[in-house]
């Protein structure tokens, strides 16, 4: 990669990340679909400076925000969600991501 690229690349995520420091901070309670729309057009505005996805880590109120499956009658489910995949509950099995691990 020539050095002018390089450098145009870090300029645009230079300028991506002021972008998402200057939003972050404009950010406060309002009402919630004013909200999810604005960061819906910040997402749109900072993946035309990258051809990258943008990365968004919730806060806790977005995370405890995340409807949990339901068992019957309205109660929580007694599983663990999200659920653990099959491939991880094999026996003796260790597993500590959620891909499928390779034959081998």
């Amino acid at each position: 990669m020539s050095e002018a690229t390089d450098d145009g690349a870090r300029e645009r995520w230079a300028a991506r990340r002021r972008l998402v420091k200057q939003q972050t901070k404009a950010l406060d309670s309002v009402d919630r679909a004013e909200l999810i729309a604005q960061q819906q057009a910040w997402v749109r505005e900072a993946q035309a400076l990258t051809d990258l996805p943008l990365a968004i880590t919730g806060g806790a109120e977005e995370v405890a925000a995340i409807p949990r499956p339901r068992g019957p009658r309205g109660s929580p489910r007694t599983r663990s969600w999200p659920r653990i995949p099959p491939w991880c509950r094999a026996p003796g099995m260790i597993c500590a991501s959620t891909t499928r691990p390779t034959p081998g």
